[in-house]
């Protein structure tokens, strides 16, 4: 029986596959267009003096009010919005600020600062759709202004539109090659499009500017992750455990580094950690079971597993591992429920349906077991070994037609599975297709002429065709190749003396009877056989000695009077 399919591994992709960095851009941008005029009158303003000096002063608040007043009083100024709307969004006041912002607009329609701005702060909102709007305006308007594309670029990330999004981290960096902004965009970019090798090279560039960025380090862990870079992954992670002290991003790259190198000591360490900092961590649970069933600690990793499910009731890793290690325990009840319950959550699931046809299959209950192989084989139709059991099981239930339509899925291949082609030709056998049974075996034998399995077929069939030397034949290249057959001497014995052909006889039936002592029925035949050859005395040892090792044979030739 084939093993139980290994466990696997869960990835923590939904918590750390990449990072936005939330400040590409890290302020508003300057006013571009302001009149003349508007700047000297901008300058005259005492009410925007004082807001100047109390801002100046770390009093932000109260140059709010400042700048409030002076609207309030009917000044309805570009330059007072504009103040207000920086203002505002030092402290932090999105939508104040915002609406500042459109407040100049209205007075200056196309300034490209405004615009910019609006868009930075339509993305601090949480409104990525509409911030990214402001900046493809900006970009149409003014292409050569790089960090319209730099904002753009970082909302399309946000969107999952990462295609659009390498696309404006170039147009940025064509402008401005050295960016490091725009290097991090682009490498969450070609992360996000499975360009590892890419993505990790650039990572590497950026690290050398910003060595010690946390959000950085974390990307790195994750593209470390996704190329299986055990090596980096490490690195990376110890590094941003150095700079944030229980990370999480780090203990799930430690965990992960450890199980690709299958330090499961190491693995279930930082695994305890993690699951004590972070108890709702499905993935956390999960490869902590991971770790300590290949500790050896079972019960331990059951616990484990079934802390995952109780954070996702729907973890169908979670449920097919836990149902792992109830098999390899024998407790097949809560190893089947377990199993189903996988498949319920994921019904195409292959390894879970292999492993659950093996519990059947070793629980005697086949026809379960049959149902699960065609399942699988159904879900992966490229399962040779799926085909290979599903075609034993409907050989072993009769249904021989069946077993041939399953056989060829793999016999047939260039190849092809040795006990795929034999149980297709006791399939073509037993179906009566013995011309399609013989082709096959003849085939097989041209590259395995000593293929005792192959003879053994011929050699049955020849004995039910009544073919007497070719089952002598047959025999005689068993034995060559180290298999002593006795039931097939006795019968070539008897398909000899049915044409009588005494003297061929008598040898298969010593033949048998030398192979297997006190084969009762072999004895008799060749004592009827030395009768035949005219040797009776023999004849009649033979008989004594079989009525000696079958006494009821003496009572089928002398059977009780009435």
């Amino acid at each position: 029986m084939a093993d139980v399919d290994k466990e696997r591994m869960a990835e923590y992709s939904d918590h750390w596959l990449w990072v936005v960095d939330e400040q590409y851009v890290h302020t508003p941008i300057g006013a571009d267009t302001l009149e003349p005029d508007d700047k000297k009158r901008g300058i005259e303003l005492p009410a925007l003096a004082r807001a100047v000096a109390l801002n100046a002063e770390g009093k932000t608040a109260k140059a709010v009010k400042e700048v409030d007043s002076a609207v309030q009083a009917g000044l309805n100024l570009p330059e007072l919005h504009w103040t207000k709307g920086q203002l505002e969004f030092e402290l932090e006041h999105y939508e104040a600020s915002l609406k500042a912002y459109e407040q100049v607009m209205q007075l200056r329609p196309k300034d490209k600062a405004v615009i910019f701005n609006i868009g930075l702060c339509l993305e601090k909102l949480g409104r990525v759709k509409d911030a990214a709007a402001r900046y493809r305006e900006l970009t149409a308007l003014a292409p050569e202004l790089w960090v319209a594309r730099l904002g753009l670029g970082g909302c399309l990330l946000k969107l999952g539109d990462a295609a659009g999004a390498l696309k404006q981290f170039d147009g940025c960096l064509e402008r401005s090659p050295e960016h490091d902004r725009a290097m991090m965009g682009k490498a969450a970019a070609l992360h996000l499009l499975g360009k590892y090798d890419e993505s990790h090279e650039l990572y590497r560039t950026v690290l050398r500017i910003h060595p010690n960025d946390p959000d950085l380090l974390v990307n790195l862990v994750a593209v470390a992750a996704a190329c299986k870079d055990e090596r980096h992954l490490r690195e990376y992670s110890e590094k941003l455990l150095e700079l944030k002290p229980g990370a999480r991003a780090a203990l799930e790259g430690l965990i992960t580094a450890a199980l690709l190198r299958k330090n499961y000591d190491v693995a279930a360490h930082y695994g305890l950690q993690y699951v004590q900092a972070v108890p709702d961590s499905y993935e956390g649970w999960f490869n902590l079971g991971v770790a300590l069933k290949q500790k050896g600690k079972p019960q331990e990793a059951i616990i484990a597993y079934e802390e995952a499910i109780k954070v996702r009731p729907d973890g169908a890793e979670a449920f097919g591992n836990l149902a792992i290690v109830h098999h390899e325990n024998e407790e097949f009840e809560q190893a089947r429920q377990a199993y189903e319950r996988a498949l319920e959550i994921e019904p195409s699931h292959s390894g879970t349906l292999w492993n659950l046809a093996l519990l059947y299959h070793r629980t005697g209950n086949l026809e379960s077991a049959e149902k699960c192989y065609a399942r699988l084989v159904k879900a992966q139709p490229d399962r040779e070994d799926a085909w290979l059991t599903l075609g034993y099981l409907l050989v072993e239930r009769g249904d021989y037609l069946g077993a041939i339509e399953a056989l060829e899925k793999i016999a047939t291949k260039p190849h092809a599975r040795f006990d795929g082609e034999v149980n297709l030709a006791i399939a073509y056998w037993r179906a009566g297709q013995n011309a399609a049974a013989k082709a096959l075996i003849e085939k097989g034998l041209t590259e395995r002429p000593n293929a005792v399995e192959f003879l053994r077929i011929l050699a049955v069939m020849a004995v039910e065709e009544a073919d007497q030397d070719e089952a002598v034949k047959l025999e005689a290249r068993l034995t060559e190749a180290g298999e002593i057959w006795p039931e097939l001497s006795y019968n070539a014995g008897v398909l000899l003396q049915k044409v009588d052909r005494h003297g061929e006889a008598v040898q298969a039936f010593e033949r048998a009877s030398k192979a297997k002592p006190g084969f009762g029925e072999a004895l008799l035949n060749l004592g009827h056989a030395l009768k035949a050859v005219g040797e009776e005395d023999k004849a009649k040892q033979c008989w004594r000695d079989a009525v000696e090792v079958m006494p009821a044979l003496a009572e089928d030739y002398f059977p009780a009077a009435k």
